[in-house]
């Protein structure tokens, strides 16, 4: 079932002429359940500010293969896509050394599984298109929202989550908010299918109302962090050496 998520900031005017005095981008990431050796790519960044900044999304996702290895500027700019049905219980299996593979309606209920047959490694996870109204683009196509190792004759269980983490960070847009300098904590905005809406609002002095609040010394995967494995993880399963094991760890919560 498909479900609508929006969250609405306040930004007094005193804050939003800071914010782009300063050069300041709100950059958003996606919650994620899965192996303990995931990154969290950057989701969305804009500095669209408005009074009333309403991000709307829906839990309408992609599974994706790339060989890319590492995450330069916080993104992975090349991979293979498979839309996914809204209710998940699907499995990708990979048979191809370029990443190319066959999705079928086989899993658990609410995950994704990706299923490499190859020896060859990737980075798979999920992707979305960013909240509308965060590009320019009316239409924003698929972005990587999360990434994990996936070893030859291994298998990935991915969770979605419905959490999203904000922060507002300074450096240059086209390659992303600075990994040194985080001007802003950020703060978690958790969500569910029964309560998919919040509201927020952000003081450039006061820092944010509502959410849980993290310092601004919170250290979250920003571009330069690497490859996976170094950012925003929550324990679920990788099974090594055997692709026919049904014995995977459980979701352990969400990571801020």
């Amino acid at each position: 079932m498909e479900t609508t998520y929006q969250v609405t900031i306040k930004l007094p005017d005193a804050t939003i002429s800071a914010l782009a005095e300063s050069e300041y981008i709100l950059c958003g990431f996606s919650s994620l359940v899965g192996p303990p050796s995931a990154t969290t790519p950057i989701w969305f960044q804009t500095t669209r500010f408005s009074p009333i900044l309403n991000l709307a999304w829906t839990n309408s996702y992609a599974v994706y293969v790339s060989a890319q290895r590492s995450i330069p500027n916080g993104s992975i700019s090349a991979f293979n896509p498979y839309t996914l049905q809204p209710e998940l219980g699907q499995t990708l299996t990979v048979d191809s050394n370029m990443g190319i593979g066959e999705l079928s309606n086989v899993g658990q209920p609410g995950t994704v599984t990706v299923v490499n047959k190859t020896d060859h490694p990737f980075t798979c996870g999920l992707a979305a298109p960013p909240p509308p109204g965060t590009t320019a683009d009316p239409n924003p196509a698929l972005v990587p929202i999360s990434a994990f190792h996936l070893y030859g004759n291994n298998e990935v269980v991915i969770t979605p989550g419905t959490d999203i983490f904000l922060i507002f960070a300074t450096g240059p847009e086209a390659g992303g908010p600075s990994p040194a300098h985080l001007q802003s904590g950020g703060v978690l905005v958790p969500l569910s299918p029964t309560q998919p809406t919040a509201e927020l609002s952000f003081d450039i002095n006061l820092g944010w109302t509502g959410g849980i609040v993290s310092p601004s010394t919170t250290q979250i995967p920003m571009p330069g962090s690497g490859s996976p494995g170094s950012g925003l993880g929550t324990s679920g399963s990788s099974n090594a050496g055997s692709t026919g094991d049904d014995s995977h760890g459980g979701p352990q919560g969400t990571q801020d």
